[in-house]
């Protein structure tokens, strides 16, 4: 049997270069618009730390938010905060990942997530 990683998609180095050419052309026609008598040079020194700033942020925003981990045995669910995992025996549904908007009766909750994987944790993780 083999394991399975999954995770959300990578940011494709296009993508990095769309985020780094789109911020250094928009922060040097600023630059030389409110300051006109700011070097060349200091326009792209200055340009050049915009756009390789703005392609870390969108790294750090966009990096992987989950992971699973799919065995013989279970289920597991990394996260930077924390996870879980759970036996297949335990996971009656696998669905597409949905989030439902509900009004009237719980609206502080604003949107619900439902994953549609009905996992009964609360029968495993609950003391006898």
């Amino acid at each position: 049997m083999e394991t399975y990683h999954v995770k959300s998609a990578p940011i494709t180095p296009y993508v990095m270069l769309f985020v780094f050419c789109f911020t250094a052309s928009i922060s040097a026609s600023c630059l030389t618009f409110f300051i006109p008598n700011m070097t060349p040079l200091a326009t792209i020194f200055t340009t050049i730390i915009i756009g390789v700033s703005a392609v870390i942020v969108i790294r750090y925003i966009c990096d992987s938010k989950y992971l699973f981990t799919l065995t013989f045995m279970h289920c597991q669910y990394h996260s930077r905060y924390g996870g879980w995992s759970t036996p297949w025996y335990n996971i009656s549904q696998l669905g597409k990942a949905e989030i439902s908007h509900q009004a009237g009766n719980s609206p502080s909750l604003g949107s619900v997530l439902n994953l549609t994987i009905m996992m009964t944790l609360l029968k495993t993780s609950a003391p006898d």
